[in-house]
């Protein structure tokens, strides 16, 4: 695996929590600057972190499926795309071995 992309895709202020909406639209506002920072680093793999999956935002024919471990794993354009539920929200006994 050559590269990694771990993006936070908050583009917005106030701290460390966001409300949802004002953060679809913010990603909805930045869409194309977020889907060219991902073109530039040419990820092998995402890794997507939050309590929502906003992949369909970026690519409306993605497809994820459960991992054993509890995780959605989609390919999209030779990329792996990992959506990981942060630690903090909710701890599973199969997610804490699945990275």
């Amino acid at each position: 695996m050559k590269s990694i992309a771990f993006m936070n895709l908050k583009k917005i202020g106030g701290g460390s929590s966001a409300n949802h909406k004002n953060l679809v639209e913010d990603i909805e506002e930045n869409k194309e600057s977020i889907i060219k920072e991902i073109e530039i680093i040419k990820p092998d793999l995402v890794i997507g972190c939050g309590i929502y999956n906003y992949w369909d935002l970026f690519y409306k024919d993605i497809n994820f499926e459960k991992s054993v471990y509890d995780n959605s794993i989609a390919t999209y354009n030779k990329m792996m795309i990992i959506d990981y539920l942060l630690f903090f929200f909710l701890i599973t006994d199969k997610s804490i071995y699945s990275l």
